[in-house]
């Protein structure tokens, strides 16, 4: 190659080189490229040295907030927690709950002077809920509803005495808005409270699932919140046994975990 050859060549490798060192420094403030084709890595390290990027591809700099020109579509903050409010329009069960049977409540023993309540005493009813409960047969599961009624008996001292639902263990945990609390005052039985437990623990199945499991196989709607609420009370009833599981580890001479056996054939010699 002569001289003049190679000192062309030189030239227009010299200018391929500033026109791709020109595009690599481009993005979309500096010439007619959309936002979308900016580098991401290099948006970030913009952001990370005090010049974050808007909307638009345009820098803080030249944006509208930065020049005190307050933008037309930033909402103000309302200060509101995000989620539901309280107070707003709930949603409700769709499905009508047809009640198999009626399980009535009354005291029994007067809460002032201790003495037994006659069953002819004057009664008058106070509060009822529906509980659904799973009931299994000889080869079938169904859901059956019962509605528990609780009254309020008068004694012959003249105190009346007023039979509410029992009341079991509380679970608190801090940040929680409510505590749970065991109460027989549910929508869903002990038994059915225990098969969604196992469907979540045992199987695997997420809420949605466990509700979409419940529609299709069973024919009851219930809600992932009170699917959720099902297994953190089997958490909450099953502490004891798992103090007591605990402890009887811990005094087992021997802890048959990832101890399977693999039995093998002796070798025979050929």
């Amino acid at each position: 190659m002569s001289h003049e050859d190679l000192l062309a060549t030189s030239c227009r490798l010299l200018a391929l080189a500033r026109s791709q060192a020109n595009r690599l420094s481009e993005d979309s403030r500096t010439s007619s490229r959309p936002p979308s084709s900016d580098d991401p890595y290099r948006r970030e390290e913009r952001r990370g040295s005090g010049e974050p990027a808007s909307e638009g591809g345009q820098s803080a700099a030249a944006s509208p907030e930065k020049a005190g020109q307050p933008a037309a579509h930033v909402k103000p903050k309302s200060g509101r927690r995000p989620g539901k409010q309280p107070g707003a329009k709930g949603f409700w069960r769709s499905q009508p709950i047809v009640v198999s049977e009626e399980v009535e409540h009354a005291p029994r023993v007067c809460e002032a002077c201790g003495a037994p309540i006659e069953p002819d005493a004057r009664q008058r009813r106070v509060s009822a809920h529906i509980n659904l409960e799973l009931t299994r047969g000889d080869m079938s599961l169904k859901i059956e509803a019962a509605k528990h009624v609780y009254f309020a008996a008068t004694c012959r001292c003249g105190h009346e005495t007023v039979e509410q639902p029992s009341v079991g263990a509380r679970s608190h945990v801090e940040g929680r808005k409510r505590d749970l609390e065991a109460s027989e005052r549910c929508l869903v039985g002990p038994m059915l409270c225990v098969f969604i437990a196992a469907l979540s623990l045992r199987f695997r199945l997420s809420r949605a699932k466990i509700q979409e499991f419940l529609d299709d196989w069973l024919g009851l709607e219930l809600g992932t919140a009170s699917i959720n609420r099902c297994v953190h009370e089997f958490g909450l009833a099953s502490e004891p046994a798992v103090e007591d599981l605990i402890q009887e580890v811990r005094a087992a001479e021997v802890v048959h975990l990832d101890e399977t056996p693999w039995y093998t054939l002796p070798r025979q010699d050929p």
